[in-house]
């Protein structure tokens, strides 16, 4: 039995007698194992702190707007609605592809 180190489902082999490999693929029908609340505050407290220190070297103005950026978003998820964040490119526009 092997483990698909991407998806983390696992597969069989079977040999037939022309040493053909047959390969039958178990996957688990609502997709990978949930992660624990515990897992998830964690893989979030990473990534927090990563965007914290890379807040941390900006300038007074480029910090109150990022930290308005991440307000919003805290607002909106708070509210059970998505967000959608687009690149805005050094003159004020928004990047496309």
């Amino acid at each position: 039995m092997c483990r698909d180190e991407d998806t983390g489902n696992t597969s069989q082999g079977n040999t037939s007698k022309s040493g053909q490999v047959k390969v039958i693929r178990r996957i688990h029908p609502l997709g990978p194992k949930p992660m624990d609340k515990t897992t998830k505050y964690k893989k979030a407290l990473k990534l927090c702190s990563e965007i914290s220190s890379v807040l941390s070297l900006t300038g007074g103005r480029q910090f109150e707007e990022r930290m308005d950026v991440l307000e919003t978003i805290l607002k909106h998820w708070s509210s059970k609605k998505e967000v959608i964040i687009l690149p805005v490119n050094s003159e004020g526009g928004v990047e496309c592809g």
